[in-house]
């Protein structure tokens, strides 16, 4: 039975393949279904078509070589291509990468059907697809640093090629001839066996010199990232191709969705020596890009050309005078007013507003708790549950602040020219924490040792206990998370990481710090500080204040001075407050921590700074204080009493 379904599903294929490019766009999405209900079938297929990996390779069409200059040129293009072309490997094992490949085509195939699916219903982008009708989102039309390098350095050798070409001229030369007739960009084209997922959104604008900007990309691109550069990305075609692939909705164009896409880690902006004077800013769609990148807290890297003369002009103009195209003389076309539409209604997110929602959630967290114990409910569950409202009630005013009242607020260009002007002076340099989504991410991760730790206190201590085991659960999670997630702290240590290796290095340092300290507290706390703390609460604080100090190490390491100050700070009271016999432990963490990337915004004045340290320092002495009174030491007294443990229990 097996044998005869693979069969009929290897005929369906051959019958994709068959079909024109507009039947295959016409399939009804319950025949697309049918098709992904067996990714294996595709996966084994593809592999028993060709023959090995890398034979495999995302080869170029025929046509390409047939319709363009100097053929020779072109085919050894191609040979470079497929040697270059980044793929899932089964380094690990034949079945592991099988694996990863069925997870990888699945997803992808997946996320192709639900873009057909908006494109059919809504008017929205237009996906590309694939020789067998597979569509594919504009977040897989990537393109590797090794393909990039290698197309660059075979143009050069085209007889085509002239030194003084713009991206414009590099199109016309090179990608429509390409490309035309597949109604695929050439990234997509270059990587048909493995479409690349992007990592890396690069903004820049087409009347740049084409070698310029391919040597700006190239020195300032790593190897593992993969790039979307919109005229590789897009399929150059007619008028109507193009707009089909742009949608009717700006906020779900293919660079919308590229940047907003979860895998997207930084923005690469590439100015140009052409737009000297006028800014790469007076062009509206770059203006889009740097918003939306704005808005979603990626990292803005301008590594060069970063002052007013090319971003925004000299004498400086702002970006509300910027247009689509180099045409000043014509009327606004519909992507402008699109464009516009999108910035007037909603202004950028910057990263001080960024921070100041992330200080609204851990106050409102930091203080809930107590009122909560004292007006409601006097117990170590009224506790827990004052901590959930407060981070509701948190989120709730984060969103009515950045979603209510932003847009009625301020000017959304005047918000987008503070964007720039700080992304060129490196404040946009890591990565902001988003509350709506990051938040939510921590809680689950947070939330899951919360619930093992629930568990096992219940089952042995009772329900009373068991309380307890949420919040030291979460407060594993706030330590164990950047071990993983170490960019996400972007806002406290000021360092964005942009290698893998050296992300895994930073967190296996991290990882050894709390795990010092925690062993550290557990065998010696009480001994030197003469306290009273049960095996759980030292190991729990010895571990917050050992990651607290891998931070500053981290920061002090990248000669971040304000951010290594701050830490410094944190690390300082929370060291205090470990060694004191007061209840306020969580509370003041959480205090530590919103006002912690608050300060360490760069824009802010001398006097502002002061103001905020007072209200930082006042808001924890007012912590203090009510932690030495009944309400909030509620949580130690009942650990102390009720929950004590033994020393050999460790982990709950």
């Amino acid at each position: 039975n097996n044998n005869n379904n693979n069969d009929n599903d290897l005929a369906n294929i051959s019958a994709l393949q068959r079909a024109s490019p507009v039947e295959r766009a016409r399939l009804s999405m319950v025949e697309w279904k049918n098709y992904l209900a067996n990714p294996i079938v595709a996966v084994m297929t593809s592999m028993a078509e060709g023959q090995s990996d890398s034979q495999r390779g995302s080869m170029i069409s025929s046509s390409w070589s047939a319709s363009s200059s100097g053929s020779e040129v072109m085919n050894s293009m191609q040979r470079c291509v497929r040697r270059s072309r980044p793929r899932i490997t089964d380094r690990d094992g034949w079945c592991a990468g099988l694996a990863a490949r069925c997870f990888y085509w699945s997803r992808l195939r997946s996320d192709g059907c639900k873009a057909l699916q908006r494109s059919e219903e809504c008017g929205g982008p237009e996906p590309q697809f694939l020789e067998d009708g597979t569509p594919i989102p504009a977040k897989y039309w990537g393109i590797s640093r090794a393909q990039i390098s290698n197309l660059f350095e075979q143009a050069k050798k085209d007889p085509a090629w002239d030194d003084n070409d713009t991206a414009y001229d590099f199109v016309s030369k090179f990608v429509k001839p390409l490309t035309a007739g597949t109604g695929r960009g050439l990234a997509l084209n270059m990587n048909k066996a493995l479409p690349l997922e992007v990592n890396l959104m690069i903004s820049h604008a087409w009347c740049e010199n084409i070698g310029d900007f391919f040597s700006d990309v190239l020195q300032h691109m790593a190897k593992h990232e993969v790039a979307y550069i919109c005229f590789l990305a897009n399929y150059q075609g007619t008028r109507e191709e193009i707009k089909r692939q742009l949608g009717n909705d700006i906020n779900t164009s293919p660079f919308t969705q590229v940047i907003r896409n979860p895998h997207c880690l930084r923005l690469l902006v590439v100015p140009n020596d052409a737009l000297r004077g006028k800014g790469l800013y007076s062009r509206l769609w770059c203006d889009l890009e740097i918003k939306v990148a704005a808005d979603e807290g990626l990292p803005i890297h301008i590594p060069t050309r970063n002052s007013d003369d090319y971003l925004l002009g000299n004498p400086r103009v702002s970006s509300m005078n910027a247009r689509c195209g180099s045409r000043t003389d014509r009327p606004p076309n519909e992507d402008e007013l699109l464009i516009r539409k999108g910035i007037e209604e909603m202004p950028p997110k910057t990263a001080r507003s960024l921070t100041f929602e992330v200080c609204i959630v851990t106050m409102c967290a930091a203080f809930a708790p107590g009122l909560f114990v004292q007006c409601c409910m006097r117990s170590v569950f009224g506790w827990t549950l004052g901590l959930a409202l407060g981070i509701f009630v948190g989120m709730g005013a984060s969103f009515a602040v950045s979603r209510l009242c932003r847009p009625n607020l301020r000017n959304g260009y005047q918000v987008l020219d503070s964007v720039i002007d700080g992304a060129a002076k490196g404040w946009y340099h890591h990565r902001r924490v988003r509350p709506a989504q990051d938040i939510f991410s921590y809680l689950l991760f947070g939330g899951s040792l919360a619930v093992v730790d629930f568990l096992v206190r219940w089952n042995r201590d009772g329900f009373d206990c068991a309380t307890i085991g949420i919040v030291e659960g979460l407060s594993a999670g706030v330590c164990l998370w950047p071990i993983a997630r170490i960019n996400h702290f972007g806002p406290w240590t000021g360092v964005y990481i942009m290698r893998p290796k050296t992300r895994r290095l930073v967190g296996l340092f991290l990882a050894a710090c709390a795990g010092v300290s925690a062993l550290f507290s557990y065998h010696y706390w009480n001994v030197i500080f003469g306290t009273h703390r049960t095996s759980t609460q030292a190991i729990g604080r010895g571990m917050t204040v050992g990651w607290l100090f891998g931070l500053l190490c981290l920061s002090a390491f990248c000669r971040k001075l304000w951010h290594s100050v701050n830490l410094a700070f944190m690390f300082t009271v929370a060291l205090y407050d470990s060694g004191s016999e007061r209840g306020a432990f969580h509370e003041i963490f959480l205090l530590l921590l919103g006002f912690g990337a608050v300060q360490n915004r760069g824009e802010w004045e001398v006097g502002t700074r002061l103001l905020l340290c007072c209200m930082q320092v006042g808001s924890i002495s007012l912590l203090f204080y009510v932690g030495g009174k009944n309400p909030q030491n509620l949580l130690p007294m009942l650990q102390k009493s009720q929950c004590e443990v033994e020393d050999a229990y460790v982990f709950g």
